[in-house]
């Protein structure tokens, strides 16, 4: 347990690396994926191709390893950009960032910036509602009416008690590995969420709400 809360509470600054490897790596099984199933043309197949063994590389341990840099972000989508385009067998279409939204949309497949924040708050949401058998640290607490400093439009919620799961981190990070560890990048995309998600106590209602939210602060309507 220990070992877990240490991962989660800090990012070691191998992060950079940890995500460069495994963009590598991602890039060569693309790259055998594209090679060895040329002969798929069902897109739906390829792109389960793609979930199962490219995508999945970036999925693994996510909250512990996500980049926070846009230069490794960006690394990262240009593989899906290139996955997408195999996908709807067009590897030599040039995707302005509106069209390659738009198509992402249409396979269903979350930016990657935005997918890491899915399983970062996945993974909240569970520690909130005790569904793993993760404490929420000493430094992130709830906010309630009498811990307030002062009421402000944006905690007004909370003094009048209608907000009972927003959160607050009593410590100020000062090492860039502590500001962009899980919890303090987290909470604070939690307390943003609109409370009507927040409130989901089911794993699969939270993921479908939330997916529908990312993709409505993407600019795009959810189906």
């Amino acid at each position: 347990m220990r070992r877990i809360l240490v991962s989660l509470s800090i990012i070691n600054s191998t992060g950079r690396n940890i995500s460069e490897s495994l963009a590598n790596k991602a890039n060569q099984t693309l790259g055998f994926v594209r090679r060895t199933c040329h002969f798929t043309m069902c897109s739906k197949q390829r792109r389960i191709l793609y979930l199962a063994l490219v995508r999945s590389i970036f999925e693994h341990c996510s909250p512990v390893w996500a980049p926070h840099t846009q230069g490794s972000i960006d690394a990262i989508d240009v593989i899906q950009r290139r996955a997408v385009k195999w996908i709807n067998k067009e590897p030599y279409v040039s995707y302005s960032d509106t069209e390659f939204l738009v198509k992402q949309k249409s396979l269903d497949l979350l930016p990657m910036k935005s997918k890491f924040i899915l399983n970062d708050l996945v993974l909240f949401h569970k520690i909130v509602y005790e569904a793993v058998n993760i404490c929420m640290p000493d430094y992130i607490v709830k906010m309630t009416a009498s811990n307030l400093r002062r009421t402000t439009r944006q905690n007004e919620c909370v003094a009048n008690n209608s907000d009972t799961l927003r959160y607050e981190c009593t410590v100020t990070p000062k090492i860039d590995a502590f500001k962009h560890s899980f919890f303090i990048r987290t909470y604070k995309f939690w307390n943003n969420l609109p409370l009507s998600i927040r409130e989901l106590v089911d794993s699969d209602d939270f993921v479908s709400s939330l997916k529908n939210q990312l993709w409505l602060l993407l600019g795009l309507k959810p189906d």
